[in-house]
């Protein structure tokens, strides 16, 4: 019982650290080496070389991660059952799907959690914080 629970403990916390480095950590890590390409040259401004840089480093950095998740997770399939067939993928003809029969591994949760803290965070700054981009 004990070793269930600190062993789901483990998972919850590294699936939640997980989808903090995925979700804020790259962004940020290339925001600050965007600081760092611009200088004092643009303290008022980003230069467009600058937004490409970051923007491509955001893209690369998260094919990465994304190549080393599915590295990981395809390395833990010996321990794992056969994959689950997720209802977008089903066919109309195959067998009916059951709710909770399919649980998402660690990697896929922290994506998923990522995704769904980034939505609403920026929800939440677009609707409260944003302000309106029309002249007044």
């Amino acid at each position: 019982m004990l070793a269930r629970l600190t062993t789901g403990t483990f998972r919850v916390v590294g699936e939640v650290a997980g989808a903090a480095i995925v979700g804020a950590g790259v962004p940020l890590l290339w925001v600050w080496i965007g600081s760092q390409i611009q200088g004092a040259r643009g303290a008022t401004g980003v230069e467009a070389s600058t937004a490409l840089a970051m923007v491509v480093g955001i893209l690369a950095t998260y094919a990465v991660v994304l190549y080393v998740a599915g590295w990981i997770q395809g390395h833990n399939d010996e321990t794992l059952p056969p994959p689950v067939r997720y209802p977008w993928n089903r066919s109309m003809r195959d067998e009916p799907y059951r709710p909770g029969t399919g649980k998402l591994s660690p990697i896929e949760a922290s994506f998923v959690i990522a995704a769904i803290v980034a939505t609403i965070a920026m929800l939440i700054w677009f609707f409260a914080f944003a302000g309106s981009p029309l002249p007044s």
